[in-house]
């Protein structure tokens, strides 16, 4: 994971950490990476690894909050703010500055979320949209985790992680390096998490998605208690022109689960 060449870049008064490479590269199209909630640009690390050899440009970047993205003095951690905040943040640092016109963004978990609302808002910087174990909006259980999980959330994830270096792969968080203790600086902001469970929460885009105009592939897992098949279902039909692909036997990280039949579905949408 050699991310040593990351850089920062400061959209509406924030600073956001990023990393481009390939950036001549002009035969392919631009991709860009957004992780989950309480995650960081290594969670799709399995992406930027094999997207980086192909030569293919691509950007991943730390959401606010997250990572080595700012933590202090942020106003707000709003989804639809952040969608304009990563379209500006794309905008200066790839498209201003490349031969490149167009994105295709991956967005995972509560990145699809985000991914989603550029989708219906700016559609004229995108390419395609691949939309990862995502919602149109929570199912009402998740409503009710989400609620309870904005109070004790922060709390609870860090009584379970800290100082398990030793149990870390029992654990199954060899994907999750930011709970290592010495990986601590990769650890989501507590007040970040909190307000992103609230814009999560009212988060409802049902009745825009068929704004999305571009192709869109839709992936998730068939015992994801996020993204479920029922979820992912509605979105598909709300989307004109989008593809569904479920994975067997598969929860909220099918990238992981499935890691070779997952890159080939991207790369047959790709092509």
């Amino acid at each position: 994971m050699d991310d040593s060449d990351g850089k920062i870049a400061v959209v509406n008064h924030i600073e956001y950490w990023y990393q481009f490479v390939n950036t001549e590269e002009e035969d392919s199209p631009l991709i860009v990476l957004l992780h989950g909630f309480s995650g960081n640009r290594t969670r799709l690390q399995i992406l930027w690894d094999h997207y980086q050899k192909k030569g293919y440009p691509i950007l991943r970047i730390d959401l606010k909050g997250h990572g080595q993205s700012q933590k202090e003095n942020v106003k707000e951690y709003n989804l639809e703010t952040c969608a304009e905040e990563i379209i500006q943040l794309i905008d200066d640092i790839a498209i201003n500055a490349t031969e490149i016109d167009k994105a295709v963004i991956i967005g995972h978990s509560m990145g699809g979320m985000i991914a989603q609302w550029i989708g219906i808002k700016n559609p004229e910087f995108l390419k395609a949209l691949i939309l990862v174990s995502t919602v149109p909006y929570l199912s009402e259980k998740f409503e009710k985790l989400t609620a309870f999980a904005s109070k004790f959330y922060p709390l609870i994830m860090r009584f379970l992680f800290k100082n398990q270096k030793k149990q870390h792969k029992e654990l199954g968080l060899e994907y999750f390096p930011e709970w290592l203790p010495d990986q601590s600086h990769l650890q989501p902001d507590t007040q970040a998490l909190r307000e992103y469970l609230i814009s999560m929460n009212e988060f409802n885009v049902e009745d825009k998605l068929d704004r999305i105009k571009v192709p869109t592939l839709i992936l998730g897992g068939e015992e994801d208690n996020f993204g479920t098949p029922k979820l992912l279902k509605i979105m598909n039909s709300k989307i004109p022109n989008s593809h569904l692909e479920i994975f067997p036997k598969s929860g909220h990280y099918p990238y992981i689960d499935h890691p070779d039949e997952f890159i080939k579905k991207i790369n047959n949408f790709l092509d």
